[in-house]
């Protein structure tokens, strides 16, 4: 009995680079903001309860409304959507790397974090 081809094509291994990367991405900013809590707090002259919300909010966005951006990536395409997740995710990570205050940190994680809970569900 003979096997099937089961070596991907260039579209599907460009799919799957895609997709790969834009995961270690949004794992990859769990991880780091962690490391850099510390720092953040010295900086910005914060309280812990405070501080702790610039990691909290990301897990608090995600969870409310990654299953809501699931069905619009069903009604109005999951390309599209994961397209503008990506997107707004690198806006907001790059914003929040320049945040002067904690207000501006907050909100640019708040953006970037929409933007993972947009692109996360379309990468599945």
């Amino acid at each position: 009995m003979s096997r099937p081809d089961e070596s991907l094509n260039k579209e599907q291994l460009k799919v799957l680079t895609v997709v790969c990367l834009a995961a270690f991405l949004f794992f990859n900013s769990y991880g780091s903001i962690s490391v850099a809590l510390p720092t953040i707090q010295s900086q910005l002259g914060i309280s812990l309860a405070a501080l702790q919300w610039i990691s909290f909010i990301g897990l608090v966005m995600v969870s409310s409304l990654s299953l809501s951006f699931g069905k619009a990536g069903d009604l109005i395409g999951r390309n599209r959507l994961f397209r503008i997740g990506v997107t707004m995710y690198a806006v907001g990570s790059g914003l929040a790397a320049f945040a002067g205050s904690y207000s501006q940190l907050l909100t640019f994680r708040i953006v970037m974090t929409i933007g993972l809970a947009m692109a996360f569900p379309m990468a599945a």
